[in-house]
């Protein structure tokens, strides 16, 4: 299985750089995903009826309505009296999206798109693109989840402190930038008997008691940023150094998380959930500049948290989500940061039988 994933690593690698890595720093981390993922070999131990509940239902379908914003921020390390200027953000032009997701027996699978913008936002924003995609399998003690997300078209946010001309019109637009990001992740759960990740995340199982958990999970994932020409405004190149001429950037990267998630039962069908996770990573980066190919390795710190609040009843559930999410990455002149934003409300429903189920048992 190391050789497998050694050489899938490796493969990953080539296909985002013409130059060679070396994978030697990314052994332990691979040796520890590895670890993690045998875990699926065996069929994990009973919960306790207490805490847990089964729903009768054998499905569910949840649709949702959510804001999420993603911002791509760079900056040049050396930060002075006049850094205000050095930060250099691109948001997209996204201001609502739709959701639909289903999910049965442990898997769940889901897609998202963006809702039409209206008014003058088109304009003065301009157009994004915007694709989302996920599929996860739950088990009582461990979780795997995969995903994709695409986002091409992005606006210059404040202007004014890059271009002190800027009158307040149009925002610097460039519709030629893409931001790709795909991940495999793995999470483990050491209370499983007590506290339930299908009632936090699927809403398969309802969780009839307060409980927590403490998790660890581990997160590969691949990501770009891509754009025809400089990335950096042309008031700022000179302070960038190296990296000036900077078109984009793909990364492999390997992480390792620890947290804690609870969900507090009260007037027995309403919950509140917390979820936090912090870990550190390892990542191999190619950006594209003006001297042409720099490849860095480098640790980075990245950090999760959700929190849902809601109602679960036998076959109506709804509920909000919030949810937060940072990768920081430093490299020679520049600091790069991707962060993703998301207030969601949802409302699901659950049906088809479950034949091995013949009523809830709570």
């Amino acid at each position: 299985m190391f050789v497998k994933h050694n050489f899938l690593m490796k493969q990953i690698i080539k296909s985002l750089s013409n130059n060679k890595y070396s994978i030697r720093k990314l052994r332990s981390f691979i040796i520890i995903y590895v670890i993690f993922c045998s875990f699926s070999l065996y069929a994990g131990h009973p919960y306790d009826s207490l805490y847990i509940g089964q729903y009768k239902q054998k499905y569910n379908i949840k649709t949702d309505f959510f804001i999420k914003a993603i911002s791509l921020s760079f900056s040049t390390n050396k930060i002075d009296s006049s850094s205000l200027t050095h930060i250099v953000t691109y948001l997209p032009n996204i201001k609502a999206c739709y959701g639909i997701s289903m999910s049965g027996k442990g898997w769940g699978a889901g897609f998202a798109f963006k809702l039409p913008t209206i008014g003058k936002y088109g304009k003065v924003m301009g157009k994004t693109k915007y694709t989302d995609f996920k599929f996860s399998y739950l088990l009582r003690e461990i979780g795997f989840d995969t995903y994709y997300r695409n986002y091409q078209g992005f606006f210059l946010s404040q202007p004014k402190l890059l271009d002190p001309t800027w009158n307040g019109g149009a925002y610097p637009q460039r519709s030629d930038l893409h931001y790709t990001s795909m991940g495999l992740g793995g999470c483990y759960i050491f209370n499983e008997k007590k506290f339930s990740m299908k009632a936090f995340l699927s809403h398969t199982e309802k969780q009839k008691k307060s409980a927590g958990s403490f998790l660890m999970y581990v997160d590969a994932q691949l990501s770009r940023v891509k754009a025809d020409s400089s990335i950096i405004p042309p008031g700022e190149e000179l302070k960038y150094k190296s990296m000036r001429g900077l078109k984009g950037y793909s990364s492999a990267s390997l992480s390792l998380l620890g947290g804690y998630a609870y969900s507090f039962v009260f007037l027995r069908n309403f919950y509140i959930s917390p979820m936090l996770n912090i870990g550190t990573g390892y990542q191999l980066r190619n950006m594209d500049v003006d001297e042409g190919d720099v490849n860095r390795n480098n640790v980075f710190l990245t950090s999760n948290f959700k929190l849902a609040y809601g109602y679960r009843g036998k076959i109506i559930y709804v509920g909000v989500l919030f949810e937060w999410d940072s990768n920081e990455m430093v490299a020679d002149a520049i600091s790069l940061n991707a962060s993703t934003y998301l207030a969601s409300f949802y409302i699901g429903f659950r049906f088809g039988k479950n034949k091995y189920i013949k009523k809830a048992d709570f």
